[in-house]
């Protein structure tokens, strides 16, 4: 299975932090969002990682992975800059993350185990979060819902009311070979607006099945300046479990 980061947004509402630097590239408590996604997949076995890349592309080359660019990043969305890879998905399976969020292994490991074609992730406990960075969550949550074997049944409209709610998208897709043909056949044929209204419509048309599934680590999405003060906290409890989990697979001889 290979990896795609989507890293080509200028990410402005993080202000001065991205004026010289792409998102993923901001460093909190002292690394950088994209190496604790690349620590996080190659945990999961996952080290052939590409990344497409926009704003300030040219700072993403010192990390010598394959590079796509999306030349339209300031009017498109994160389903072009997808698409911008479109040959990154011939033959094998791709694990897609945002480049502004944190994540553990264990929901990667988790996802990899679905047989389906499209599978995404979601957080459960997601209104802890969204208070944390909302004075009203609800301004910024979109609805979420599932059938009783979690698969998505209505994503991405504003939602009015908790019990829309069952969890929030966390912006990591897994897309086998068999699914980048139906994703492209409803590009085409629909004005995409965002990668949720994608899945709505993969889902509402019945193009194909997401499953979805929950993850059991923290994570967190910065979008913000301020996201920063209320994510360090998830930071920290992430790189503790790396730290325990490089730890215990492998550990240092003491000979």
């Amino acid at each position: 299975m290979k990896g795609l980061i989507l890293a080509a947004g200028r990410g402005s509402r993080m202000a001065s932090l991205t004026s010289d630097r792409p998102k993923g590239l901001v460093e909190i408590d002292g690394r950088t969002l994209l190496d604790r996604q690349l620590s996080a997949l190659a945990l999961a076995g996952i080290t052939d990682v590409a990344i497409v890349g926009g704003w300030q592309i040219d700072g993403l080359r010192p990390l010598g992975l394959p590079l796509y660019s999306n030349p339209n990043w300031e009017t498109t969305t994160m389903v072009d800059s997808l698409l911008s890879a479109e040959s990154w998905f011939e033959g094998e399976p791709v694990f897609v993350s945002y480049a502004d969020i944190i994540f553990g292994r264990d929901v990667v490991q988790r996802m990899m185990a679905c047989d389906d074609d499209l599978v995404i992730a979601y957080d459960q406990q997601w209104l802890e979060k969204w208070s944390l960075r909302f004075e009203d969550p609800l301004s910024d949550a979109e609805t979420f819902t599932l059938t009783s074997d979690e698969y998505l049944t209505d994503i991405g409209r504003r939602a009015t009311d908790l019990a829309e709610i069952e969890g929030q998208y966390m912006g990591l897709l897994l897309i086998r070979p068999s699914a980048v043909n139906k994703i492209r056949a409803v590009v085409e044929s629909t004005q995409i607006s965002s990668m949720t209204h994608l899945l709505e419509r993969l889902v509402k048309n019945n193009v194909c099945p997401v499953k979805c599934v929950a993850t059991p680590d923290p994570w967190f999405e910065f979008d913000t300046i301020g996201d920063i003060e209320s994510g360090t906290q998830f930071v920290r409890e992430l790189d503790e479990l790396e730290r325990k989990i490089v730890e215990s697979e492998h550990p240092i001889s003491k000979n």
